[in-house]
């Protein structure tokens, strides 16, 4: 299987790792494989199921949990994405680009306030990071101007509203009530 992978021969060799993987059931290598060029023969239900199986098996490449991550947010399926994302950060607690993915997971499903907790959390873990500050600094602002611009658009709202000509109405229909009551 590797030797048709480096010949460039994607499906010859998809089809000897997904032998390997079933014959070695054990074995993270044959997963990541089959994953890896399944992506490349752009097989990506062959590949997902390949990065499953190596995470499954305990496969901790960092790379191999960013490519299902990716897959599941292309898909937008939320909630496998966040489960991934936890398991690679399980396995790789030091990881600050799995870290970060978070971060950019949380934007992409519109979580903003999510994505501000947790980097508010890693900047009283780490307050010298500067680019953890620099993020929260730019997710603050861009939650502001989001602010700014629902409330203008409000005020805009508020300003059509025709109040005098609301009251002159109430007006008319309690002239009319007391007529009815008279």
């Amino acid at each position: 299987g590797i030797v048709k992978y480096q010949a460039k021969e994607y499906d010859g060799a998809l089809e000897n790792l997904q032998m390997a993987s079933e014959v070695g059931s054990k074995d993270t290598t044959a997963a990541m494989y089959t994953g890896v060029i399944a992506q490349l023969a752009k097989k990506q239900d062959i590949a997902t199921a390949g990065f499953e199986k190596f995470i499954a098996l305990g496969g901790k490449d960092a790379g191999i949990y960013y490519a299902l991550i990716q897959q599941y947010k292309t898909e937008k399926n939320e909630e496998k994405a966040f489960a991934v994302i936890n398991k690679a950060l399980a396995a790789n607690p030091d990881n600050k680009d799995l870290k970060a993915e978070k971060i950019n997971l949380y934007l992409s499903f519109n979580k903003t306030d999510a994505a501000i907790a947790e980097l508010e959390s890693a900047v009283v873990k780490d307050p010298k990071n500067a680019q953890s500050v620099l993020n929260l600094g730019i997710l603050y602002d861009n939650k502001g101007e989001k602010l700014n611009s629902e409330l203008r658009e409000l005020r805009e709202q508020a300003s059509k509203s025709d109040l005098e000509g609301a009251k002159k109405k109430l007006d008319e229909q309690k002239d009319k009530v007391s007529a009815f009551d008279e």
